[in-house]
C-alpha cells in the first residue's frame, strides 16, 4: 500500500516498482479494500485517509518529517 500512495495511485508505476504485474497489483488492492471495507480503486476513495495515517506513523516512529 505505501508503494502504491508513494506512486500516486497509479496502478503501472506500482506495479514497476514492486515488479509485479497491473492485475496483481490490482488484487492485492482488491483485497485491501475488503480488509479496510473502504475504497481504494474508486472515487472517492480512502487514500488521501491512508496516506496521512502512514505519515502520522512515520513522524510518531521518528522516520518522517512533521
Amino acid at each position: 500500500m505505501r508503494a502504491w500512495l508513494k506512486c500516486e495511485a497509479q496502478l503501472g508505476p506500482t506495479a514497476a516498482a514492486l515488479g509485479i504485474s497491473v492485475p496483481g497489483i490490482r488484487k492485492r488492492l482488491t483485497r485491501l479494500e475488503g480488509i479496510l471495507q473502504r475504497s481504494l480503486l474508486q472515487t472517492p476513495s480512502a487514500r488521501y485517509d491512508l496516506w496521512l495515517a502512514f505519515h502520522a506513523l512515520d513522524v510518531a516512529d521518528g522516520t518522517g518529517t512533521a
